[in-house]
Order: structure tokens, then sequence, then C-alpha cells
């Protein structure tokens, strides 16, 4: 039956990627991979973190659990997103993912692209006293 269904629903599958990708989790690439990734962006999210940290101490609250590859942040400044435009640091608001009235000062860090060293500057360019 699944067979027949996989045949009605898809007829276009690339069977030897499908092939590749079952050897590939067979041998236990995946695994290894996915552990690799982990400490990967744990490290960066670790990075991030730390540097918020030093430079706002409890003017930033970081939000929720460490899951994902991004931080959400609570920011207690109100010229936070003006300074991050000027500065060219990227920070996404989280307006958008609220369902009743959204909070001004939550922001979200997104930090799986980014090198620890490049996380490090964007936060530096935030905290500088000429950023401010």
């Amino acid at each position: 039956p699944f067979r027949r269904a996989k045949w009605l629903s898809d007829r276009c599958t690339p069977m030897l990627e499908q092939a590749a990708l079952t050897d590939f989790i067979a041998e236990g690439h995946l695994e290894r991979h996915i552990r690799r990734m982990r400490r990967m962006y744990g490290e960066r999210r670790r990075v991030l973190v730390d540097a918020l940290g030093s430079a706002f101490g409890d003017r930033c609250e970081i939000l929720g659990d460490a899951a994902g590859m991004h931080l959400a942040l609570r920011m207690n400044d109100a010229t936070f997103a003006e300074r991050a435009a000027r500065q060219k640091v990227q920070v996404v608001s989280t307006r958008d993912y609220y369902l009743r009235k959204p909070r001004r000062d939550e922001f979200i860090f997104g930090f799986s692209a980014l090198s620890e060293r490049s996380i490090r500057e964007g936060v530096r360019r935030l905290a500088a006293p000429e950023a401010r």
C-alpha cells in the first residue's frame, strides 16, 4: 500500500539521491554531522550570550531555552533597534510573532551563519559609545 501511495502521490522522487542519503544515515554520518553542528551552534550561542551579557549587563534578558539557531532577547533600551540599524547589525523584532499586542523591546538574533568573531564584532558595534 505504501509503494502504491508513493507512486500515486510522487512520481518524480530522485532515487539516486535517496539511496545516497540512506547510505549516509546507515553509515552513521548523519549522527556525527548532527553532533558536530550542535557543538558548533551551541558555541556560537554561548559567544552571543556572553557578549551580550558583557556589553549590556542587566539591560538585556535572554528569553526561552537554548534551542535553535537564533536567540530571543528583551532589551531595556528604547533606541536599540535604531542603533542596530545605524550600525548595520541585523536584529528582527518579535512583533510579528505575537497574536495580541506585541512587545516593542524584544528582538531575535540569528547566529547560524555568523562566525564567533562576527558575533563579537556585531555586539561590540551595538554597545560602542558612539553607537548610542
